[in-house]
């Protein structure tokens, strides 16, 4: 059935636009670009940290990060402790990639043999890491396998990252590593890469060297080291030759391209270099060694930005796909439509909120305005009365004594409307603070009229938490009594599904 083209305009006014950025954390740093915030088209911040914030894959400085998102968050909604929504792009260095293949099976049987060659393949324990995985579109090569891109980090970092977040007001709705978000900016929107052909993207920072693959105009493969994984720098040396950087260049991408080559039949079209301060020497190097086109990695398309905000500018476009479309890899405890959809509930409610204040205000201005109305002509027919005593009859006069107790009925009626509203948005917003105290989750609130009960449907991660909310509902001054029926109490292996139903004593 066709929808009507007012409605999908009204359901786009009613429904919150809940904007997403882009922010990358690195080891000496963070950067964030967004979207049509602050104020501006595309808003870029960046933050340098003194001190190097990763250390053994771990963030070993936990409060240096906290107060360099801070900043951040301060440059992008200043003086607010608003929740900002948030793709993070982490470094490659602690994540990681693997590509595997699987026949074309369907649905659960291929989601678990998925599962269950993760588990095989992880290279670190599987227990303890967080992994996600997205299908490659096949080529007409790739004959009836499926491939499949999957990825792999450490549970400790991720946790700690959010932690961070949540104190500096971001919220995550998914985390990937560096070279997705980094290609994703350097390719969204950019006629010059053709989907299908491969390309390979060499970037050189401060925490390593990092090489991926773009096949069928996905990332496909990746392949990064840190510094001191390739050069020895246990004598405290904090610079390399340029024979040992020309060496490092040509050793690191020598196996990645012998890897493309045995698994595949096409060649690499291009190699794109991003390298601050080096991508003039780094293309020389691959020119001269590989004797295949290279190139400067330049941000195209509608965002002429430096190359360095390749990272955070590639997670800002994650951002804008719709939630319900994003298959992306997110490195997360929840997957990225979880994520988003406590911030898109939080701004719902902030809207439907406002809504109703807007609306009472309205009628309350309307209800005045009629009182104000009325009043002035009762007024008026008083004072003609007055004026006509002495000569009209008397007919004239109790018409005229009538149209005024008509007019002042009609006063009190509309007194009476503005006396009988009930304002429902403080109990349920008493209910929300209550229940957030006790980490229960509100899933439905029914109401049907003051002398109805009102039936709340909840959840919580336990049954302590179940009663702790019965409590403190109990100390509401709107509510009388709270019960929870115990024929409404359900239970899974991680949470408590129960309603309560409870008696108001006033109306807010």
């Amino acid at each position: 059935m066709r929808i009507p083209p007012f409605i999908v305009s009204l359901s786009s006014l009613l429904k919150p636009h809940v904007a997403i950025g882009g922010l990358e954390i690195s080891d000496m740093g963070a950067s964030f670009v967004g979207f049509h915030m602050a104020g501006k088209d595309v808003l870029q911040l960046s933050v340098r940290t003194p001190e190097q914030l990763f250390t053994d894959g771990r963030i070993a400085r936990p409060q240096v990060l906290v107060d360099a998102l801070g900043r951040l968050h301060a440059g992008i909604a200043a003086g607010s402790d608003k929740k900002i929504p948030v793709v993070v792009s982490i470094p490659d260095t602690f994540v990681y990639t693997q590509t595997l293949s699987l026949p074309r099976l369907q649905g659960e049987d291929f989601a678990d043999a998925v599962r269950l060659n993760m588990q095989t393949i992880s290279p670190i324990d599987f227990s303890s890491a967080y992994s996600d995985w997205q299908p490659i579109a096949p080529l007409a090569s790739d004959g009836m396998e499926t491939s499949i891109l999957a990825s792999f980090v450490n549970k400790q970092l991720i946790d700690d990252v959010m932690v961070a977040l949540g104190k500096a007001h971001f919220y995550p709705v998914a985390i990937e590593q560096k070279s997705v978000s980094l290609v994703r900016g350097l390719t969204t929107h950019v006629p010059s890469f053709d989907s299908t052909k491969s390309y390979c993207f060499i970037h050189i920072a401060s925490d390593g060297v990092s090489l991926s693959i773009m096949r069928g105009g996905v990332f496909f493969f990746n392949r990064s080291l840190s510094w001191p994984s390739i050069v020895d720098l246990s004598s405290g040396a904090r610079e390399i030759s340029f024979s040992q950087f020309k060496g490092i260049i040509t050793d690191e991408i020598r196996p990645v391209l012998n890897f493309y080559t045995n698994h595949f039949q096409d060649t690499i079209a291009a190699v794109y270099v991003i390298a601050p301060g080096l991508a003039q020497e780094v293309q020389d190097i691959i020119a001269k060694q590989f004797a295949m086109p290279v190139f400067p990695a330049q941000l195209q398309g509608d965002y002429k930005l430096m190359q360095e905000w390749a990272a955070p500018l590639g997670a800002a476009l994650r951002g804008l796909i719709p939630r319900s479309a994003d298959r992306g890899i997110t490195l997360t405890p929840q997957g990225a439509q979880t994520q988003y959809f406590h911030s898109q509930v939080l701004a719902f409610i902030s809207l439907w909120r406002n809504i109703a204040v807007v609306v009472s205000v309205v009628v309350i201005g309307v209800l005045l305005g009629s009182y104000m109305f009325l009043n002035s002509l009762a007024t008026s027919a008083l004072q003609e009365v007055a004026a006509m005593q002495g000569g009209a009859n008397g007919a004239q006069l109790a018409a005229l004594q009538n149209e005024a107790e008509q007019f002042n009925k009609n006063v009190s009626g509309a007194l009476e409307i503005r006396s009988a509203q009930v304002h429902w948005m403080a109990l349920i917003d008493d209910i929300e603070n209550r229940a957030g105290a006790t980490g229960v989750r509100i899933q439905r609130v029914w109401i049907q009229s003051k002398s109805v009960p009102v039936v709340i449907e909840a959840q919580a991660a336990s049954e302590a938490a179940e009663i702790n909310f019965k409590t403190l509902l109990l100390g509401s001054p709107y509510i009388a009594s709270a019960d929870i029926p115990l024929g409404s109490v359900t239970q899974s292996t991680t949470n408590v599904y129960f309603d309560v139903n409870i008696v108001l004593r006033q109306i807010p």
